[in-house]
């Protein structure tokens, strides 16, 4: 299995798991709403969501800094919420079209659509302060473990450890004043 896929089953698990801990706390604090739905949708969204996020803002460039990892996890918290509302549709609907005893879902898949963007647009302003800073960051920590670098991206087939001597190497130079005087 390439690196790159590595790499990009660990974040969308990692991402599942936050959405599925997510869920399960909605599900708990609401319990006699017929809140159990959120479980599955909740860390199915966050798992799509950080997927492609992190694809395209991390793994694909090949750029594995904190800052890159807390963006695509922001992002990833943020964009969860309408995927997670418009699933619990697909899956109330997916129930009864499979099962007799589910019941009749109140939305058809297509005005799904509009009733997921209101409720996402009302949860982000409740909880997405608690999702975009989880998400950042478990995007952070986890790009930093592979990358090693806050802000600055490694190029592309550089050794860090060379990079680092070539740096002492000029502090070296520096604090015996051969930069200044330009030899």
């Amino acid at each position: 299995m390439k690196q790159s896929t590595k790499n990009l089953f660990q974040i969308s698990l990692l991402g599942g798991i936050y959405g599925l801990i997510a869920g399960i706390v909605i599900w708990f604090i609401n319990a006699d709403a017929g809140y159990a739905i959120f479980i599955p949708s909740a860390g199915l969204a966050a798992l799509i969501t950080t997927a492609v996020l992190a694809w395209w803002i991390i793994i694909k460039p090949n750029v594995y800094t904190a800052w890159r990892g807390a963006i695509a996890g922001a992002l990833s918290g943020e964009f969860s919420h309408f995927l997670c509302w418009y699933l619990q549709v697909v899956f109330s609907n997916v129930c009864y079209w499979l099962k007799q005893g589910c019941e009749q879902p109140t939305l058809d898949l297509v005005s799904g659509l509009g009733h997921a963007l209101i409720l996402s647009i009302a949860s982000i302003f409740l909880v997405s302060w608690v999702t975009i800073l989880v998400g950042a960051t478990i995007g952070a920590v986890w790009a930093y473990g592979h990358g090693h670098r806050f802000f600055i991206p490694m190029p592309a087939g550089s050794n860090p450890t060379e990079i680092t001597n070539i740096l002492k190497e000029v502090d070296a130079e520096a604090e015996d004043g051969s930069i200044a005087d330009g030899q």
